[in-house]
C-alpha cells in the first residue's frame, strides 16, 4: 500500500445481502398494495357521491368537475405506478431466487436484462404525470394553454374572441370582406 491511500473495505455478509434483497422486495410489494387499497376506497367514495341525487344530498355538490378530473388523473397515475412497481418487484424476486446460485451465461443475461428493464420501469411513473394530465384533464389543458399564451404575451381572451369570430363566420358561411381596388391611377 502506498502511504496516504486508505481503502475502506467491509465484508458483505450473507445476512446483509438477504436483508437488502428482502426489504426491497417487501417495499416493492407493500407500497403498490397500499396504493391499490386507498384507490379502491377513494373510487367507492366517488361513486357514492355521484350516485346520490342532488335533492337527497340537501347541500351543494361537494366536488366539482375539476375535482373529478383530478381524481381520474390520479387513478391513472396510480395504475401506472402499480404496474411498473409490480414488474420491478418481479425482477427483484427473480434476482433474489438466483442470487445464491452459480449462474450460467443465459441466466446472467436474463438477470441483467431484468435489472436494466426494471431500472427503466422504475422511472416511468415519474415521467408520465404531465402527459396524463394533458390527455385526461380539460381544465389542465386550458391552464397550460393560458400559461403558454401568457408567456408569449398574448391574452387568452382575445384568442378566444378570435376563435369564436372564426367559428361564427364558418357557421354563417360568410367569407371575410376583402377590398380589391379596381381603379387604375396613372401618374
Amino acid at each position: 500500500m502506498y502511504p496516504g491511500v486508505f481503502i475502506c473495505y467491509y465484508d458483505l455478509s450473507q445476512y446483509y445481502e438477504s436483508f437488502v434483497l428482502y426489504s426491497t422486495l417487501i417495499m416493492t410489494v407493500s407500497i403498490p398494495l397500499v396504493l391499490i387499497i386507498l384507490s379502491t376506497i377513494a373510487f367507492k367514495n366517488v361513486r357514492r357521491i355521484r350516485a346520490i341525487p342532488r335533492q337527497e344530498r340537501r347541500q351543494l355538490r361537494t366536488m366539482n368537475k375539476k375535482d373529478f378530473q383530478l381524481l381520474r388523473c390520479l387513478y391513472i397515475q396510480n395504475i401506472i405506478y402499480v404496474v411498473c412497481s409490480l414488474l420491478v418487484g418481479a425482477s427483484v424476486c427473480y434476482s433474489t431466487t438466483l442470487h445464491m446460485e452459480a449462474l450460467t451465461l443465459r441466466e446472467q443475461a436474463i438477470n441483467n436484462f431484468l435489472n436494466n428493464f426494471g431500472a427503466i420501469l422504475h422511472y416511468i411513473p415519474y415521467c408520465t404525470s404531465f402527459f396524463i394530465f394533458i390527455c385526461v384533464s380539460k381544465a389542465f389543458r386550458l391552464e397550460v394553454k393560458r400559461l403558454i399564451f401568457k408567456m408569449v404575451r398574448k391574452d387568452l381572451t382575445t384568442v378566444r374572441e378570435e376563435e369564436n369570430n372564426q367559428q361564427e363566420a364558418v357557421k354563417d358561411n360568410i367569407e371575410p370582406n376583402h377590398v380589391i381596388s379596381t381603379i387604375n391611377i396613372k401618374a
